[in-house]
């Protein structure tokens, strides 16, 4: 396969995976939510991002989620 095919095939997957990208944020703001106290709750059942760990409804999630959280929440709210 020549590098231009390469090239082609590698920039159709990155733009079909940036839908997704951008959602996955979106949607990452929308189930988390700010609690009085500024931490990170979840507004429902749900998982963390990126793992498998279940958080029920109204519990805070732990620092290294907060960090992700803040970070990916600001990065879409500058779009």
């Amino acid at each position: 396969m020549s590098r231009h095919a390469v090239a082609i095939l590698l920039a159709l997957a990155v733009a079909a995976a940036l839908p997704f990208w951008a959602s996955a944020e979106d949607h990452a703001c929308t189930v988390y939510g700010k609690n009085e106290d500024g931490q990170w709750i979840a507004k429902q059942d749900t998982t963390l991002p990126g793992k498998a760990t279940p958080v029920k409804a109204d519990r805070v999630v732990p620092d290294d989620v907060q960090d992700e959280l803040d970070a990916r929440c600001d990065l879409a709210r500058k779009r």
